[in-house]
């Protein structure tokens, strides 16, 4: 099941973002997504690949042997199979991982340059990126912030928000890794 922000849990991720900013003078964005993809095209190929599966049997059985009926049938089945419930779930268990992540890896990097487009080059800039769905998590500081803190010091916060939204709100989880990327910021900007 995946988990939806309410506007109170948009709201207490914005302050603790805005307190954050204030201490570190860092532009940080958390994005949460149900998910990074609607994943319809594999949906509508699963369908196709059943409909086969059914033609191939209707004609086998000699029930249905002319091409454009079967034709039909399998365009109707690959355009209605992204409308039937819980589609989308078993699609994705059949997906192979690096799949689905690799699409949550390029949202998010959409996202990295979408929140430092508008932001001075130095200036450092943080995303924390949470695809709920792809089960994905990422934390991308841009140039100037790897410049004072290395990529693996971001490991054990990303290590920490997977444990916290399995065990608490998603919206605790969240503000959680935010303070800790505060802290992290902090202690590189002391240095």
């Amino acid at each position: 099941m995946v988990k939806k922000l309410s506007l109170r849990d948009q709201q207490l991720i914005i302050a603790a973002t805005k307190q954050a900013e204030a201490k570190t003078n860092a532009h940080i964005v958390t994005v949460v997504l149900p998910a990074s993809d609607t994943y319809s095209h594999y949906i509508m190929i699963l369908g196709f690949i059943v409909a086969s599966l059914v033609d191939l049997f209707l004609w086998h059985q000699k029930i249905i042997i002319q091409f454009p009926t079967l034709l039909s049938i399998q365009l109707l089945f690959a355009i209605l199979c992204p409308f039937i419930p819980g589609i989308k779930i078993l699609t994705l268990k059949f997906l192979p991982k690096q799949m689905y992540h690799h699409r949550a890896a390029q949202v998010a990097a959409e996202k990295r340059l979408a929140a430092s487009k508008d932001v001075n080059s130095t200036k450092p800039v943080l995303l924390i990126f949470i695809s709920l769905a792809e089960r994905y998590i990422h934390i991308f500081p841009n140039a100037v912030i790897r410049d004072k803190v290395p990529d693996n010091n971001w490991d054990p916060i990303v290590r920490e928000l997977i444990h916290s939204i399995r065990t608490m709100e998603l919206a605790s989880a969240c503000v959680k890794a935010i303070e800790e990327s505060e802290e992290l910021l902090l202690k590189a900007s002391r240095t």
